[in-house]
């Protein structure tokens, strides 16, 4: 992989890794808030986690140095 490409996967990979860190903060407020909770909204916040999750484990396995055999 080109320098440039490493560069920009790793940006991408600190922005995800940032928008993760505020929807599992605004998930965690709305859980501890007042019960009429959203159901929906916490519904969504909880599968944008989740890709989020699998982004992030995608760029850090290309961003890994291969391990010899």
């Amino acid at each position: 992989m080109a320098a440039d490409e490493l560069d920009a996967m790793t940006r991408e990979l600190a922005v995800l890794v940032e928008e993760r860190r505020t929807i599992a903060a605004s998930l965690d407020r709305l859980r501890d808030g007042p019960p009429p909770a959203d159901e929906l909204l916490l519904r969504r916040l909880k599968r944008r986690l989740t890709g989020l999750d699998e982004r992030i484990g995608r760029l850090q396995r290309l961003l890994a140095p291969d391990m010899p055999a």
